[in-house]
C-alpha cells in the first residue's frame, strides 16, 4: 500500500459537524475515529495513491476526495502496524491471526472506487452530472494555510474556485 505513514501530526482541517452521513458511515463500519480524517496530506501522497486506486487524477476528479480520505484512514480497531527485515510495513490483527501488507483498509476503498466511478457514469448518462469536472482538492501547506491544487493544470489557488464548491455543495471551510 502506497504512504505507509498515513498518520503524521494531525492538523483541524475538517468541521466534523459537516461530514457527510455517507463518510460517517464508512469510518464507523471500519472503527475509525473521524478525527483521522484531519490528516493532512501532500499532492505527491495524493497522486500515488490515486494511482494505486485505479484513478486518474486528471480526469476523475470527483473520485479525488475519496482518494484523501483513503491516505488519511487509520488503522482500523484491532489492526497494529509492524516493519519487516526489510523496513517495509505490514499490518496485523492480532484476534484473527491476519497479516497484510495492504493495508485493512484498502479494499474497502478499492471497492468504493468502483461503486462511485459506477454512480457517476450513470449519472452522465442520465444527464444528472457532468462529464468532466476540474480536479481541484484542497491541501494545507506547511503554515497551515489551505489552498487548492488542480491535478489537470497543476494550477495551486488560495482562492477557493468555484466548482470546487459545487462538488463539495458548498460547504464553506
Amino acid at each position: 500500500s502506497p504512504c505507509s505513514s498515513r498518520l503524521s501530526s494531525v492538523t483541524p482541517l475538517l468541521d466534523l459537524e459537516t461530514v457527510p452521513d455517507e463518510v460517517r458511515e464508512m469510518a464507523s463500519s471500519l472503527g475509525i475515529n473521524l478525527e483521522a480524517l484531519n490528516t493532512p496530506v501532500s499532492i505527491d501522497e495524493v497522486r500515488e495513491m490515486a494511482e494505486y486506486l485505479g484513478i486518474d487524477a486528471m480526469r476523475e476528479g470527483y473520485l479525488l476526495p475519496l482518494v484523501k480520505m483513503a491516505l488519511q484512514a487509520p488503522l482500523p480497531k484491532g489492526w497494529e502496524v509492524y516493519k519487516d527485515d526489510k523496513g517495509d510495513p505490514f499490518y496485523s490483527h492480532h484476534k484473527s491471526g491476519r497479516t497484510s501488507y495492504r493495508h485493512p483498509a484498502d479494499e474497502y476503498f478499492m471497492n468504493r472506487v468502483l461503486e462511485d466511478r459506477t454512480r457517476h457514469i450513470k449519472a452522465v448518462q442520465e444527464g444528472s452530472a457532468v462529464k468532466a469536472s476540474e480536479p481541484w482538492l484542497d491541501f494545507v501547506d506547511e503554515s497551515n494555510d489551505r489552498y487548492w491544487y488542480n491535478f489537470r493544470t497543476q494550477e495551486k489557488s488560495t482562492v477557493r474556485p468555484a466548482l470546487y464548491s459545487v462538488l463539495d455543495k458548498g460547504t464553506p471551510r
